[in-house]
């Protein structure tokens, strides 16, 4: 009872925020605009691994079997978390489903630690369900199936808390867990930590600003930890950003088609709901509400702001940045704001304005939080502000209703990408229409028998038998990292020829050939991987250091 009566308000976030997982329980995987994607993509990532490939980096069977580099340029974490959780015997789908419902209880519960960093028990709670029940949420879980996005939500309060932690009670742990948290943040999803790393410096800013001392030392120190997590992520982001100039990923951000996607001040404002798509004008079939609760906690923050003078100073500033955040992101969501996003390219690399409505629902928990702690027999006040919350979005906890398929029949004839093209070649066709005829081909020369030895996701072996020297066509899309060896002599590899645009081809000798193509890693790829394994080293022995000191001195 003890124990209750101390945690209740942490113990009711955990239990508002299994409330809306409830339609996750049903087997199979339900319809939402990329849960298919989702389980190919994870299937794909996990059939690497087994292969021995620590870090996945080409899908051998999408693309119509012409692999693709899709897993280089997509945020590798979900699928860690989920080949983990398949590894432990679920499906891909029951994998997925349950990283979607462990994600959204984590973010509810490191939202209720961080905000509990700065405010009261109940300020807290209120907060942290002004977070977890946001229309928003529920489009990315039962509309969009947003896997990544979804896991990244539970990293934007979880990095805020290694912040405050770090900054008030500097240590070895706390630097690695700024560290850590902000590498699993650019790993979940680098388009969301784009958004929230401003306001996280600028955070930062704040709380060493209420520091009285020390804190050029500790901002130096700090500065290593934020290092150190990008250096832990730099086998992903390094190479995404660098290799992208062979893909077509300038698809996304070409012209406006971000103007086409512009919410419009009634949509933010008037509660809707769909499950379909964005289009242009008002016609969506897509929410895009902010939400009335959230909306109301925004004014509510503000008011607390202008009339209270008790606010903590720390506090006020954390408030006052909420607010701009808040009206700032509004702003971007607006079409009024075109000109800024054709100025500044990078809000492009958020291929929708709306992407950007965790921003505003993020800004009104805290301002939640804040106006909470200014109100009078608050008991009662929280628990009809649940409530309201609870029944604004009850109707949402649910997906469509339709069921996709088997996994297994789902992932044997998938024929796509798991993304809109943009990771293909420059070089190659955006999707292959259909399976190729063969494994290998010919391109000129006799025709060839072959024996295929091993066929892996970034490894293929096969002896091939011409009578006259013969080109090969591994039908297997070019991407830098693939070299071809026959008989151990490495081969030069032409992907330009016309009727065989961007596949590998290859030339092999008269008679009886061993022929190995594999994906090793570039140079840049090389280095990434050492820097990464490199910080998870020195991760390793900051977290052991402390322990050996103290058994030292226990010792002496």
């Amino acid at each position: 009872m003890k124990f209750l009566k101390r945690h209740w308000p942490l113990l009711t976030v955990v239990l508002i925020s299994l409330l809306p997982l409830t339609a996750l329980i049903k087997p199979g995987i339900y319809w939402a605009h990329d849960s298919e994607s989702h389980l190919v993509r994870v299937a794909a990532f996990y059939q690497s691994l087994k292969e021995g490939n620590i870090i996945p980096r080409w899908a051998g069977d999408l693309n119509a079997g012409y692999g693709h580099p899709v897993l280089m340029f997509l945020y590798p974490l979900p699928s860690y978390f989920a080949s983990l959780i398949h590894f432990l015997g679920f499906s891909f789908a029951g994998s997925i489903k349950l990283l979607l419902g462990l994600s959204y209880l984590s973010s509810g519960i490191f939202m209720y630690l961080w905000l509990r960093r700065h405010f009261s028990k109940e300020a807290a709670l209120v907060g942290s369900a002004v977070w977890q029940l946001a229309p928003y949420r529920f489009v990315n879980l039962y509309v969009r199936n947003a896997l990544g996005e979804h896991t990244a939500f539970s990293f934007i309060p979880l990095l805020l808390l290694s912040l405050h932690s770090f900054v008030t009670k500097p240590s070895l742990r706390s630097g690695v867990a700024v560290s850590v948290s902000l590498a699993g943040l650019i790993l979940a999803h680098n388009a969301v930590s784009l958004m929230f790393l401003p306001f996280a410096a600028l955070y930062t800013l704040i709380l060493l600003w209420k520091k009285s001392s020390s804190t050029l030392m500790l901002s130096w120190q700090l500065f290593l930890a934020v290092v150190l997590g990008f250096s832990l992520s730099a086998f992903f982001w390094l190479p995404a950003f660098f290799e992208g100039k062979y893909t077509l990923r300038d698809i996304v951000t070409d012209k406006d088609e971000f103007a086409r996607h512009f919410p419009t001040v009634s949509q933010l404002i008037v509660p809707s709901w769909g499950y379909g798509v964005s289009y242009e004008g008002q016609d969506d079939d897509l929410s895009f509400q902010i939400g009335l609760g959230q909306w109301f906690m925004f004014i509510a923050g503000v008011v607390a702001l202008i009339q209270s003078k008790k606010v903590a100073n720390t506090n006020r500033l954390l408030g006052l940045l909420a607010v701009t955040v808040f009206l700032s992101s509004v702003f971007l969501l607006l079409d009024v704001s075109t000109p800024v996003w054709r100025a500044f390219t990078i809000l492009k690399k958020f291929q929708f304005p709306w992407r950007l409505l965790i921003i505003p629902v993020f800004a009104s928990s805290i301002l939640a939080a804040l106006a909470t702690t200014l109100i009078r027999h608050s008991r009662k006040v929280i628990i009809a502000i649940l409530v309201t919350l609870l029944v604004q979005n009850f109707n949402y906890w649910k997906p469509r209703g339709d069921y996709l398929p088997p996994e297994a029949e789902i992932i044997k004839d998938y024929l796509g990408t798991t993304d809109t093209g943009e990771s293909t070649p420059i070089w190659a066709v955006r999707f292959q229409e259909k399976q190729a005829d063969n494994i290998l081909g010919v391109v000129h020369g006799a025709p060839i028998t072959y024996d295929i030895i091993r066929r892996e996701s970034e490894v293929h072996e096969q002896t091939i038998t011409a009578t006259v020297p013969t080109q090969i066509a591994e039908n297997t899309l070019y991407f830098p990292g693939w070299s071809v060896y026959v008989n151990g002599e490495k081969k030069g590899i032409i992907w330009t020829d016309a009727n065989w645009r961007g596949v590998i081809t290859y030339p092999v000798p008269e008679g009886k050939s061993y022929v190995k193509v594999v994906f090793e890693d570039t140079r840049l790829r090389k280095i990434t991987n050492a820097v990464t394994l490199a910080s998870l080293i020195v991760v390793v022995i900051l977290l052991v250091t402390p322990k050996i000191l103290m058994k030292r001195n226990y010792q002496t």
